[in-house]
């Protein structure tokens, strides 16, 4: 039944993602405009694990960040912020995990949430599948430029696992060429569920192809 519901749902979000598109052909269909830098990201680890290598195991990760607005009102209009960080990986590939504003309790994390300030909590508001069952991963402001990212189970409290200091350089100034997909580039022990990739496909593979690159 709720994979039935997930394949619905994502061929209506894949019809919206390619309307809009087809729309704007010149640019992306939703995050337009982003800030793309490099960044330094420092897991620390969770003991207890939750089955997960890149969230249980420590390390120091160069990563690429991308900031925007979902729709990308000018100003403080309000708008649903996104952060998307891609790691790489020992194999030589590299991984992305999205995240959006939504809120922080359970439930609330699910939901998103437009603000009018980047400096917000995002979380991945869809969970993964992890050997102890499914989490959800967070990034919370810190400070100026640095974030904590966080795991929680769907109704367990946040946990810290890593830190993400953004660097002030020009190396990524345009974003043009930088695409974020979870779908074919998952992060070690972080496995979507069938349903959310049923959900969220149809919307990746519009932007896919309608992209003008």
């Amino acid at each position: 039944m709720l994979e039935t519901i997930a394949r619905t749902a994502g061929g209506a979000l894949g019809g919206v993602f390619g309307a809009v598109a087809r729309v704007r052909p010149t640019l992306k269909p939703l995050h337009p405009r982003g800030q793309v830098i490099s960044a330094r990201l420092e897991r620390h680890g969770l003991v207890p694990p939750v089955g997960a290598p890149w969230l249980d195991e420590p390390g120091t990760d160069s990563v690429v960040v991308r900031r925007s607005k979902a729709v990308g009102t000018p100003g403080r209009v309000p708008d649903f912020y996104g952060l998307a960080i891609r790691a790489p990986l020992p194999d030589g590939r590299f991984g992305d995990l999205l995240l959006a504003s939504t809120g922080t309790l359970p439930v609330a994390r699910h939901l998103l949430r437009p603000t009018t300030s980047a400096d917000t909590p995002v979380t991945t508001l869809l969970p993964y599948r992890t050997a102890s069952g499914p989490v959800l991963v967070g990034a919370f402001p810190t400070g100026e430029a640095t974030l904590e990212l966080r795991v929680a189970t769907l109704t367990g409290p946040w946990r810290t696992f890593a830190t993400l200091h953004l660097l002030d350089d020009a190396t990524h100034a345009s974003d043009s060429d930088v695409r974020f997909d979870p779908v074919i580039n998952p992060l070690p022990g972080l496995a979507p569920y069938r349903w959310v990739n049923l959900l969220r496909e149809p919307a990746y593979f519009a932007a896919r192809r309608n992209s003008p690159r």
